[in-house]
């Protein structure tokens, strides 16, 4: 609706659009921003951080309907038709390197082999609750 009726001219000056159409959009932002400023310290606990995380998590699109994450190998895959095809590498044992290319990659179910490591199993688990499948060997 919002769209429809507004209407954009071949040039538009986005600071006077904001300041004149949207003050109260503007005002909210304002005011999300000075509460997460007094709050900082909040975000850096790790619960805070894993429940924000979560929370961008379940709200991303999906890009790929199901993944296999790959810890003997190193290698994360997209399977379809029982053929799996090759995304990308990553290191075994670093946390944040599995997190982060399994976050980009949005799956919509992630399906992890040979995975020994209980740190990276806790937080997968914590972050995509239902969408893992860990397979035993």
């Amino acid at each position: 609706i919002a769209i429809r009726m507004i209407y954009f001219p071949k040039v538009l000056n986005i600071n006077s659009f904001l300041n004149f159409n949207l003050p109260t959009l503007k005002q909210k932002w304002k005011e999300m921003c000075n509460l997460t400023n007094m709050n900082s310290a909040l975000f850096v606990k790790s619960e805070t951080f894993l429940d924000l995380l979560k929370f961008l998590i379940a709200n991303l699109d999906y890009k790929y309907e199901k993944i296999v994450v790959d810890f003997s190998t190193g290698i994360i895959f997209c399977e379809q038709d029982k053929k799996g095809l090759k995304i990308c590498d990553f290191e075994t044992n670093n946390v944040v390197d599995v997190l982060t290319k399994v976050i980009e990659l949005s799956p919509k179910h992630i399906k992890i082999k040979s995975l020994y490591n209980n740190e990276i199993k806790d937080v997968m688990l914590e972050l995509f609750q239902n969408r893992v499948e860990i397979q035993k060997n």
